[in-house]
């Protein structure tokens, strides 16, 4: 791509990308996500591509998951632990509508964020209170929407930050930290 390209001369169709951030908002927005920088449309499908073939690829609910995560370790070059961290961060978006919503229409999470997030979301067990869940899906898609021009994206550190101190908002007896429950 040379200095000049946008977003909107990506041609997504012959990309086989589904995922497709809207334009740019010019009041407020990530600068991985501005449009006017050649080198942050480039990341930007990057993680559009990278996420899309993620996506793609989960596992149905009766595929064996532990041959799946073997054959994509295999396939992507990558431990079959990061294979499960990914494919559980992405499932993660479905509990979170808001989120998604947001996801979706900036394509700004990228692979190590939503594990981040599903990481410290496991704290609340498999079944979590789904009030509280939506409490802390509204504040996080709030968390992670840009409030001004060329702010900088919140890492995963501080996006697990964040969530934590939700957490121990919601419930002061679940663990405040980084270590999943054992």
């Amino acid at each position: 791509m040379s200095d000049t390209s946008t977003l909107e001369a990506v041609d997504w169709d012959a990309l086989g990308c589904t995922l497709r951030p809207e334009p740019l908002n010019e009041l407020a927005y990530y600068s991985i996500n501005n449009t006017n920088d050649h080198l942050a449309v480039q990341g930007m499908i990057r993680r559009c591509m990278d996420l899309n073939i993620w996506m793609q690829h989960i596992p149905d609910d009766d595929e064996d998951f532990e041959l799946y995560a073997r054959k994509m370790s295999s396939t992507f070059g990558v431990s079959v632990g990061y294979v499960r961290a990914a494919v559980f961060g992405i499932m993660r978006l479905r509990e979170l509508p808001e989120t998604n919503a947001v996801f979706h229409r900036l394509c700004h999470l990228d692979i190590d964020r939503l594990i981040g997030i599903n990481n410290t979301l496991d704290k609340l067990g498999p079944v979590p209170d789904p009030d509280m869940m939506q409490r802390i899906d509204l504040e996080l898609s709030l968390f992670l929407t840009p409030t001004r021009r060329n702010q900088r994206m919140p890492s995963r550190r501080s996006i697990t930050n964040f969530l934590n101190e939700l957490i121990a908002l919601e419930d002061s007896s679940l663990p405040n930290g980084d270590k999943k429950p054992q």
